[in-house]
Formats: structure tokens, sequence, C-alpha cells
């Protein structure tokens, strides 16, 4: 539908050639045709249907007979009276023939008719008719329709197309494209391209060779296909494009275009090039790079590994890759590497190849493993770097290591230990062990005597021969005044020594090859450090003789050592034995003064205290008794006389008669247990002091450290500290043991008070007493929670006179003077532990039975 009016120019005036009339009628009733007439009413302002002819009539979706002789207006809805009323009345107002497509409702379908209108002017030049020349073009838009929406789908599909797809004229000047070359070319639409050549887009520079490209394609009238070509994009980005242009033909097979298709390569291409990068650096590369299959077999082997499996490229799909490893390492690969890599994507370890000439070559190896995009393993690429050199490098830095570790053990020995023996033999296991060898052995060389001799001190024998003791200088089957001298005697193999002699010693006792190394000490003796191997020959490298040499050294300083120590001892123990007769005299005498005093005193003070409490004691129940007959009285006086006088019945008021017998029963219960808790603490003092049992007597132990908590009651209490000391007793099963009960109450009061002093700053203060039976002995243990004792002074806490207290506030006995009564008394173990933070624990050991100390 056009929606403005359509003029025609006047036709030109010409003198007609045929009659009117005629040609109006042979019109009318042509049936190719359709021509109606309408009357124009009130100056165009509406019309009147008049005339159809008889192709209107067979043709018009609407019945004529519904409309002839009726307005406009009335023959049809308004939206539809209005189109045509538009037209109509532009015709009138214009003059001239007007013509207009319109499309009319019919009861099949919608109908497209082309329509001409024609004024006629009656004898004044009035338009008072229209002629109106109707033909049906319907299946003309139908058709045109159907071709818009297969244009619309072709470009929709094209547009789906990854690949950009174009089309010219015979000129090269585009015609259509899909939305991926538009794209290319930077344009916002595929219409923007209709026109255009190659000068006016992106790639100008290009433009006259894609024009001679085109025309060639053209003119020979064939395609070409797969044209690798670099071009500039839009946006200044370097693609690489893979063309194909085809020639388009008409239906007379004349060509009138071409038909381009592209295909942006820029990442294969880019892959490409790295891929022939990568593929160059493998094949450069001195490692050995390959591919091989989930079953071994190989894909691909660079330069490297053809050269040293001697494989050539074209047979590397043919080789296994138990061709060129050796059998534990092939086993490695299948059941180890392979499984780990396609699990965790990679595996790395060390392993060995064979080459061409058989020989293993160790490798440091990474497998990578690759899979497709549903997770199936496709192959397995692999990276080997011969490490014979490393390997090489280690074995010599392991091997001096070991020696050398081998000389700081025997030296750390040396400094850490004064006894030979220990040396020697710390000495000989080391050299054995590092060097491999069947024997290791050290022995005294005496020259002084008439006939020279070995003194076989101690050895390391694999063989399990008993070479020990004295033996003839022939022994060993080699000069001595070679080792007297300092000269070391190796023998590589005993088959060719050249020394007849020592060949056949050496034969005997059954020795393929020794080294002996002589030592001098500041005594002028001469040690020897004997080795051998019996099955098989050696050869002693220089760094084997310069550990033993350094060994030597080290063991003659410890020699050294070891005399100047046995000489130092000697004296020392002289000194140490005086002053351990004196320590012990002034502890004894006084421990027995202290003991002494002590006792007396308690017992005295016992004694003082249990007598007028005991009086009191005694008399508590007669005084209970007779209080209750007293009120047992008076309760009958009330229920003989229930109403009292009056001085009776204030007196009775006054004193509360009811309270009285209520509490005072109870007075004197309190009274009693007061009475019996002095007895129990009188008790406790007499059994601490314990004076009347200076010899061995069997006693309850648990007794024994209840006394002693119970004198020291006041110093557990809550008085000069923030807190009280918690006194946690885990007693077990013990039995009456035989023990001194008087010197081992001194031990518990001397460690329980430390203990005390120890928790006087302490948080949450706490003595744990734990007593157990092990075996025949008796364990008490004595824990405190306090800061505990500084590991500096830990080994001095049981000297004599070592105290940590204030002047004045301990003498350094108590702890020595324990010790002695628990191992020397009891014939038992006094041991502590202590972690500074943490706490001390003391451990007493007494055997149950006891035999009487002379």
């Amino acid at each position: 539908m056009t929606n403005s009016c359509l003029t025609d120019a006047p036709p030109e005036e010409t003198e007609p050639v045929l009659d009117p009339m005629a040609f109006y009628n042979a019109l009318w009733h042509d049936p190719t045709y359709g021509i109606y007439v309408v009357e124009v009413l009130e100056d165009g302002a509406d019309f009147r249907f008049l005339a159809f002819n008889a192709a209107t009539v067979a043709a018009s979706p609407v019945p004529v007979e519904q409309i002839r002789g009726k307005r406009l207006s009335e023959a049809f809805p308004p939206e539809v009276a209005e189109v045509y009323q538009r037209y109509y009345a532009c015709c009138v107002q214009a003059g001239q023939r007007m013509a207009f497509e319109e499309k009319l409702p019919a009861e099949t379908g919608d109908t497209w008719w082309n329509l001409s209108i024609h004024p006629i002017k009656n004898s004044v030049g009035e338009i008072y008719q229209l002629l109106i020349l109707s033909t049906d073009i319907t299946a003309k838009k139908q058709a045109e329709v159907a071709s818009e929406e297969s244009r619309q789908l072709l470009q929709q599909v094209i547009d789906t197309m990854p690949s950009a797809i174009f089309w010219k004229d015979r000129k090269s000047h585009y015609l259509g494209c899909n939305r991926a070359f538009a794209g290319f070319a930077g344009l916002e639409a595929v219409a923007d391209i209709i026109g255009k050549s190659d000068r006016e887009l992106v790639w100008k520079q290009h433009a006259d060779w894609f024009h001679d490209w085109d025309q060639k394609v053209m003119v020979d009238d064939r395609s070409e296909l797969d044209i690798v070509e670099p071009m500039l994009q839009f946006g200044g980005r370097q693609a690489w494009l893979k063309t194909s242009k085809i020639p388009l033909h008409n239906n007379d097979g004349q060509v009138i275009g071409i038909l381009g298709v592209i295909e942006d390569i820029t990442e294969q291409k880019e892959l490409e090039d790295k891929q022939s990068r990568l593929l160059a650096i493998l094949e450069a590369t001195p490692d050995i790079v390959g591919m091989a299959d989930t079953t071994g077999y190989g894909h691909y082997l660079n330069r490297a590994g053809q050269l040293i499996f001697n494989i050539p490229a074209d047979q590397v799909s043919q080789a296994h890759i138990s061709d060129i490893t050796p059998p534990e390492t092939t086993d490695i690969m299948l059941n180890e590497a392979f499984p780990i890599a396609a699990k965790r994507g990679s595996w790395r370890g060390e392993t060995f190849i064979r080459d061409r000439y058989g020989r293993e070559i160790p490798v440091s190896q990474a497998i990578i493993c690759h899979k497709a995009a549903d997770g199936t393993v496709e192959y397995y690429s692999s990276i080997m770097r011969d490490i014979s050199d490393r390997k090489a490098a280690e074995a010599i830095f392991q091997e001096t290591a070991e020696r050398q570790a081998v000389l700081n053990q025997v030296t750390t020995k040396i400094r850490n230990s004064l006894d030979l023996d220990t040396v020697i033999s710390t000495t000989l296991t080391a050299v054995h062990q590092c060097l491999k060898l069947h024997y290791c052995g050290f022995a005294w060389l005496d020259t002084t005597t008439a006939v020279p001799s070995w003194r076989m001190v101690q050895a390391v024998d694999d063989m399990g021969r008993d070479g020990m003791g004295n033996h003839p200088d022939d022994y060993l089957g080699i000069d001595t005044n070679q080792l007297v001298n300092q000269v070391i005697s190796r023998t590589d193999d005993a088959h060719i020594c050249e020394n007849a002699d020592y060949k056949a010693t050496l034969h005997r006792l059954g020795i393929r090859s020794e080294i002996l190394v002589p030592i001098r000490t500041d005594t002028d003796e001469t040690g020897v450090i004997i080795c051998h191997y019996v099955d098989r020959p050696h050869v002693w490298s220089a760094g084997e003789v310069e550990l033993l040499q350094a060994v030597g050294d080290q063991l003659a300083i410890a020699i050294n050592q070891a005399t100047l120590y046995t000489q130092s001892c000697k004296q020392a123990q002289a000194l140490s034995a005086a002053l351990a007769q004196l320590q012990q005299s002034q502890a004894q005498i006084i421990q027995a003064e202290k003991m002494s005093s002590l006792g007396q005193m308690v017992a005295g003070v016992a004694h003082e205290i249990n007598n007028p409490v005991g009086f009191i004691h005694g008399n508590l129940q007669p005084a209970q008794d007779y209080t209750q007959d007293l009120l047992g009285l008076i309760e009958l006086y009330r229920q003989a006389y229930p109403m009292p006088t009056k001085d009776i019945a204030a007196r009775l008021k006054a004193i509360d008669l009811d309270f009285v017998r209520e509490d005072l029963p109870k007075l004197l219960n309190s009274m009693t247990i007061g009475t019996e808790r002095i007895r129990e603490i009188v008790l406790s003092l007499r059994n601490f002091s314990r004076l009347d049992e200076s010899a061995v007597k069997t006693v309850d132990l648990h007794d024994g450290i209840n006394s002693t908590l119970v004198i020291l009651s006041h110093r557990l209490r809550a008085n000069d500290r923030d807190e009280s000391i918690a006194v946690v007793k885990q007693y077990g099963l013990l039995p009456q043991i035989d023990c001194y009960p008087g010197q081992l109450n001194q031990v518990l009061m001397n460690i329980l008070v430390n203990a005390i002093d120890a928790l006087a700053e302490a948080e949450q203060p706490q003595i744990t007493i734990a007593t157990k039976l092990k075996k025949d002995r008796a364990i008490i243990c004595i824990a405190d929670n306090g800061p505990g004792i500084p590991i500096e002074i830990q080994p001095r806490i049981l000297d004599p006179f070592f105290t940590t207290k204030s002047v004045g506030k301990g003498t350094g006995m108590g702890m020595s003077i324990s010790y002695q009564i628990i191992t020397e008394k009891h014939r038992g173990e006094l041991k502590f532990i202590s972690k500074v933070g943490q706490g001390t624990a003391f451990f007493i050991s007494i055997p149950i039975w006891q035999r009487e100390a002379t």
C-alpha cells in the first residue's frame, strides 16, 4: 500500500486514431480488465458506486449487488472506506490519473489489487465521475512475500554460519554478505556492504589484488578453494584467512558474479606456528622427548632420542618402551608411572634407560597424561634427561659425606667419652660400615721384647673369626718396622702381591685386599687399624686412605686423653674419698644433734600437754552423765509441780531452761571432740619423734605421712599466703613395712617443707602424695605444682650444704641427710624430676623388709 498520492503526468495531446466510444466499449467488455464507475458527490466528499463491468463482477471479493448504487461510506466498513476515500479524493483534487495498490479482505483470504483511477469531466470541465481499472495482483504479491521470506531465511542461515560469506557482481561490487563478513569489514549491518567495492573497506590496500583475483575466477569460470592469506581486519587486527571463491551463474549458465567463503584460521595458524617452534625446540634439545600410547608403543621420538636409541623416525611407532628400558623400569612405567599420570595428570621420578649399546643410563623423567574431551587417555608424553654426571657427583658427594660423618662420629665420641674401649669400638664400627669392610680391627704393636708381637684389642669381623689376644709378629705377615715408622701398608689384590711371603700370609688368612694404618701415641706406643676384604680385590682410593689417616689421628688423640684421664682419676679418687668422708661425718653429727634435740623437745611437749588433756578428757564423760541426771530430775519436778512459783518461773525464763537442756549436751560433746583432737596431735608428735624406736620397726607408712601432715597443718593453711595448699592423697595398698620410723619421718618432713616453700607464690597450690607397691618395694611420690627447680642447679640439690634459701633460713643439709637416710639406712633410692614452670616430684623407694645395720 502506498501512503501518498501518485500522479502521472498528463498525456500529450495527440489526434485520436480510433473511435473513443468503440475503444471504450471494447475495453469495458474485455474479461481481462475489471472496470467500475463511481459518481463524485459533494465535490469529492463522498462517492457512489454506479456500474461494474463483467470482469469486475466476476473477480470482486465483495458481491457488487451489495454495493451498487450505495455511497462509499455505506458500502464498506469505515477503515476500508477511509482508504478508498483518500485515493478517490486525491484524484478529484489533482484532476489527474491516480494509481495505487491495496489489500482487500475476502472469505478465502486477503487479496491484492492494482487500481488505476481516471477522472471523467462534464461539458463544463467538472469531474463528476471516476473510472477505475482494477487488476488482481494477489498471486504476484504472494510470490513477492514468499521470495522475501525465502531471502530472509537464507540470510538467517548464512548469518548463523561461522564462516564469512559474501557475493559480488561482475564488477566486483558487493551484492550481500553475512554477519561474520560484515564484522570483518567493520560494518554495523549486512546491508551496508551492498554496492561497495574493496577500495571502500578496511583492506583497501589489497583491493587491486582482490579485484584481479575475482576477475580471474569469473573469466576462467573455475573455483579457487582454500587460499590462505593474511588480511588486516577492522580494528587493526592482523588475521590469517582461508578463502574460497566460486563463480555464480544465471539460468543460462553465464557467470554473473562470484561467491566467497572465508574461514578465520588465525588461531589455527598461530597454533601451527607454535607447534612448529615447539617441534624445532624438541628436535634441538639434548633431552629425550617422546610420546607413547597407553600400551607403551611410540608415537613420537625427537632427534636426541633417535640417536641414543638408534631408532629411525619411520620406525618409532614400532618401538615399545620395553625396547629402551630395563625390565624393572618397564614395570615401573606400565604399573606405576602411567596409572599415576592418568589419575593426577603427571608423574615425576628417576629411572633408567638402555642406549643402543645396551648401557643403562640414569635419567630424570617426567610423564604427562593427555586425555580426550570425554576423559579417556589418548597418549602419554615423556621428557627424559641424562643425569649420569649428577649421579656420579652425588655418589662422590655421598662418599665424602659418609667419610666426613664417620670422622665426625669418631671425633664426637672422643669428645664425649674418655673410655678408650668405647672409643675404639665406635671407631671400628663406623669405619666398617662406611667402607663396607669384611673386617676392621685394632691392635697394639709391641716392639719392646726380643720378638715383636701383636695384641689384638677389638675387631668387627663379618666372618666370625676369633683373633683376639697376643700373636707373633708374623701374624699379619708385614714388616713391623714399617708400621713403627708410621708408613701405611696396603695391598689392593693379594693375587698380584709382589712380596711372596706376604702373599702367602694373606692367602693363609683368607685376605684378598688389606690396608694397615699405624698410629703413634704420646707414650710411644704403636697402634694399628686393620682393614681388609675377603672375597674380592679392592683399590684403596686416596679418599679412603685420607679417611683412615684422619681416623687414626683422632684415635691417637683419644688414647692420649684416656691416659691423662686415668692419671687424673687416680688423684681425684683420693680427694673424693676424703671429701666424702668429711661430708658424711659432718652430716651425721648435725643429723644426730638435730634429731636428738627435736625428739626430746617434741616428746617433752607432748608429755606435758597429754597430762592435763587426759585429765579433762577423762572427766568429760562423768560431767555429761551428771548433767543428764540433773536435767532428768528437773523434768520430774516440772511434771510433779506443773505450776511453779513466781520466783521459779522468773528464774526459768531468765536462764531459758529449754535452750540450756538442748545446748548443754552439744557443748560437752564439742569439748570431747576438742580434747580428742588435742590427743591426736600429741600422738602425732610422739609418732613423729619416735625417740623410743631407734631400731628397725614394722609400721604403717601412711601413719607416718599423716602425722607429718598434722605437724605441718599450720603451714598448709592460708595464713601468710593467698590460699591454702590442697593436699591430694593417692594412697595405694601397702603392707606393714620395716623401717627406721623417726628417720623416715624426718625425710618426709624435709621434702614436704621444701614443697611448701616452693608453693609460696603459686596459683592454686597443690601437693600430691601417692603410694604404691612395686614388687618388694614401697614407692612414695611427693609432687608439687610449683615453679620447678632450675636446670642448672638440679645436679646439686642432693649435695651437702647446698641451699637455694636465703641466709638463716636453710643449712643445706636437709636433702643431703634425707638422701643418706634413704640410701644408706634403708637401702633404697631417692630421686626427683623437675620441669621449670610445671613443678617437682620426689620419689622414695625402700624395701618392705630391712636388715639391721651393723
